[in-house]
């Protein structure tokens, strides 16, 4: 078995890269070149990587969840081996250390990385910025029939229901990604009443101004026919 690449069907060379074999070239890359944004974490401060991939593997085993990190058990030595170690998020900020991670947002980096180093809200707003309406209608009208089929099929329907209470557990046991969380509740909520009064507003003056044309209308109407 390949311990580096994953095949996928469609991809004429080896495939995608495993996710020990990516975090294994993101370490290398912040510790040896000067334009990744971690090497002043890393390669700046004398910090290399000093093992194989196999080693590494031999050492820190494999992977444990997606939502674990490569990183040094003491962030002063270099990735050698019994220096390795995966690690989550909150080990992170509870040991004051760094991580090497192969998926990081440039734009938000407390937030999970979505494509092309940005976070889901980032992405989304530069990826609609440049397109009409029309174009965007079209894409909602799309996901809208692609949720009414899951809704039909009872076994897409529970296995999205799966994969969302695994991604409310894994929000749930993040205090970073909470915290992210709650804030956009938060200010969803806020918008929402926010757009509720706007609409309130608007109504309460469309029935005055009714109720101004209905007495208008009954007054000519009264003098029209004699009354």
């Amino acid at each position: 078995m390949n311990e580096r690449y994953i095949r996928t069907p469609g991809r004429k060379k080896s495939g995608v890269k495993t996710p020990e074999y990516a975090a294994f070239c993101a370490a290398i890359q912040a510790c040896g070149n000067p334009n990744n944004p971690r090497y002043q974490d890393f390669g700046a401060k004398g910090i290399s990587v000093d093992l194989t991939f196999e080693e590494l593997l031999a050492d820190a085993g494999r992977k444990p969840t997606e939502d674990h990190y490569l990183a040094q058990i003491d962030p002063k030595e270099n990735f050698a081996v019994g220096n390795v170690i995966w690690i989550t998020r909150v080990q992170r900020i509870g040991r004051g250390g760094r991580y090497i991670s192969a998926r990081k947002c440039v734009c938000h980096p407390e937030r999970p990385h979505f494509a092309h180093g940005m976070c889901n809200a980032c992405w989304s707003r530069d990826t609609y910025r440049h397109r009409s309406k029309k174009e965007i209608k079209s894409d909602q009208k799309k996901q809208h029939t692609r949720w009414l089929k899951i809704k039909k099929d009872p076994v897409q329907l529970a296995a999205k229901k799966k994969r969302d209470k695994a991604a409310r557990e894994r929000i749930k046991n993040d205090p970073v990604r909470h915290a992210v969380h709650c804030a956009k509740k938060n200010a969803w909520n806020r918008a929402r009443r926010k757009k509720i009064k706007k609409d309130l507003a608007k109504l309460k003056v469309y029935r005055a101004n009714q109720a101004r044309w209905n007495t208008k209308h009954r007054a000519k109407k009264r003098k029209k026919n004699g009354g």
